[in-house]
């Protein structure tokens, strides 16, 4: 495996530098190989979406289900016929492109016929994306095809938001790693299909329900759960998701209402090892609790600040957490009516399997 690293600053100042970097990381690509590179949501696992065996090296590589579609990503709005069938794009999802692309909106679009197969298995529609990452989208452009990338980590575990986690888990599987410094948002993209007077968002992510509406005038729905059966029509919506192998319960609510609801969870629980995901102000709270945390992750920020940073840390604290043999974490969620609560709470459902609760004010 080769590891190239390229700063956003690099690609944004110093763009013929880091084109010779990238260039092999480019030609991997063009070849079939596997490149885990950054984006300003996760790292993602990519490969060529035109050739089949090289998306089936991603399957392979992640250990992830068949009939779980992939998301293809392109280095700007002009190479989007390279991947989509642009004669079927509507005006509302036209409309979508010129609002949100590059940044973390996935929409689901008619695809090429050059596209392979198993990149939207048993769908018509393919996932498309121009990330909001100097680095990718300097490494998309040289490589000169449309490129599918799921998160670069084993299925079901929680995303990779630096280089050091993708290697955790897939240092046997690439053959070439860009590494482009930790990611901005920290979940991945808001996943959105524009139907006949609506908009569905089947992944909420940063582009939110809100945002997505004033763009089109359109109503939007949201998928917050998991799907019961069939095939998924985009990534996360069937199997468990971001998920560390230690258990995680999360409550969201004021600061005394969180702490005393871990108080008595603890009170009837066993448990005598757990951690601790809270904002920085939870601290003096926290030490009251019985047992004490052994490990703890302080989120920096207050009520609108918390969110944000807790997102962009959620992954990476897990992965964290689970080095020091807990029994359990324990984490403060931002608030659900926060704008990106939607998209924190989604990834909390799937990592704690259901073990989110509010923590009602006494």
């Amino acid at each position: 495996m080769q590891r190239i690293q390229v700063s956003v600053s690099m690609a944004r100042e110093n763009k013929t530098q880091a084109i010779r970097l990238l260039s092999p990381a480019a030609a991997a690509l063009r070849q079939g190989g596997l490149v885990a590179f950054p984006t300003e949501t996760v790292y993602g696992l990519g490969a060529n979406a035109n050739l089949e065996e090289a998306i089936l090296r991603i399957f392979q590589a992640k250990g992830r289900p068949a009939d779980n579609p992939l998301i293809v990503h392109l280095p700007n709005v002009e190479a989007i016929s390279s991947a989509v069938d642009i004669a079927r794009i509507r005006p509302h999802e036209k409309r979508l492109i010129e609002s949100f692309w590059p940044g973390p909106l996935t929409l689901l679009l008619p695809p090429a016929k050059t596209i392979a197969r198993s990149v939207y298995p048993g769908q018509t529609l393919i996932g498309v994306r121009v990330p909001n990452h100097p680095v990718a989208q300097l490494l998309l452009s040289l490589s000169g095809v449309p490129v599918a990338a799921p998160s670069a980590n084993r299925s079901g575990l929680p995303s990779p938001t630096t280089s050091e986690t993708v290697l955790l888990d897939l240092a046997d599987h690439l053959d070439v790693l860009v590494e482009g410094g930790s990611c901005e948002w920290g979940i991945e993209s808001t996943v959105a299909a524009v139907q006949e007077e609506s908009i569905h968002i089947y992944r909420p992510g940063a582009i939110t329900a809100a945002m997505l509406e004033d763009a089109t005038g359109l109503p939007v729905t949201v998928s917050t759960g998991f799907q019961e059966g069939g095939t998924p029509l985009a990534p996360g919506m069937k199997y468990r998701h971001y998920a560390p192998h230690t258990p995680v319960s999360a409550w969201w609510g004021n600061v005394e209402s969180v702490q005393s609801a871990m108080q008595q969870a603890l009170l009837q629980s066993s448990i005598q090892r757990f951690g601790l995901i809270a904002p920085r102000n939870f601290q003096t709270l926290a030490d009251l609790l019985q047992p004490s945390p052994v490990w703890t992750c302080w989120i920096e920020g207050e009520e609108e600040s918390y969110a944000p940073s807790f997102a962009a840390k959620l992954y990476s604290s897990m992965r964290e957490a689970d080095t020091a043999h807990l029994e359990a974490l324990y984490v403060f969620a931002p608030s659900a009516f926060h704008p990106l609560g939607t998209a924190i709470h989604n990834r909390l459902l799937k990592a704690t399997e259901g073990r989110l609760w509010h923590a009602e004010s006494s």
